[in-house]
């Protein structure tokens, strides 16, 4: 892949949300005009409890507050559900005083799945039954060398991974991410470390 790495800390930046919000709100307003905005009236159960323009603002808001995930926490997430962790459980072959480096034999997948529910609100009260259902899913490929002590992870060494993904609302695609390359700091340096699920309690 050509180019250099993209920058994105968050998933509103892995989607491209904060590059052109004025570019996404009208995005969204053909979204609701292509048939959203009457799924919202017959889930409401009313003809003209929202306006176009109210629910495009509530939308875009909504949105935001979902899309606002470090990818960072994604990453991690999925190196502690990593099967291969779980062999630095062994004090006897891995002591806890001692340093040692994880990397995966190939490039893996960090998959993200979030389904929230967005509530409505007009004229600020909640719309009852006003419910929009998103889907959010995120692919993040990535080979990262794993620093390991006391079935801790201490850091992780990432220059570069590749991501894809895609944002529905009420099973229509709102927003897509084509797989591209993207950068966050290199490394991460965890101060107290992050515990591998399944960890031996202290004293073991």
């Amino acid at each position: 892949m050509s180019g250099k790495p993209e920058r994105a800390e968050t998933l509103l930046q892995f989607f491209h949300f904060d590059k052109d919000e004025k570019q996404v709100q009208s995005r969204i307003e053909a979204f609701i005009g292509d048939g959203l905005n009457e799924a919202v009236r017959l889930a409401v159960g009313a003809v003209s409890v929202l306006s176009p323009d109210l629910l495009a603002a509530g939308f875009a808001k909504g949105l935001h507050l979902v899309l606002d995930t470090p990818l960072k926490d994604v990453l991690i997430g999925g190196w502690k559900a990593w099967n291969e962790l779980a062999q630095y459980h062994d004090r006897a072959k891995f002591p806890p005083a001692e340093t040692f480096y994880c990397k995966p034999h190939k490039h893996t997948v960090v998959g993200y799945e979030y389904k929230p529910g967005l509530q409505l609100v007009a004229n600020g009260k909640r719309v009852p039954k006003a419910i929009l259902s998103f889907e959010i899913s995120a692919q993040l490929i990535n080979a990262p060398l794993l620093e390991i002590r006391d079935a801790r992870i201490m850091s992780a060494k990432l220059p570069h991974f590749e991501g894809e993904g895609v944002v529905k609302c009420q099973g229509k695609t709102l927003l897509e991410r084509a797989l591209g390359e993207i950068t966050l700091d290199g490394e991460f340096v965890f101060r107290d470390g992050i515990t591998i699920p399944g960890r031996p309690h202290d004293g073991r």
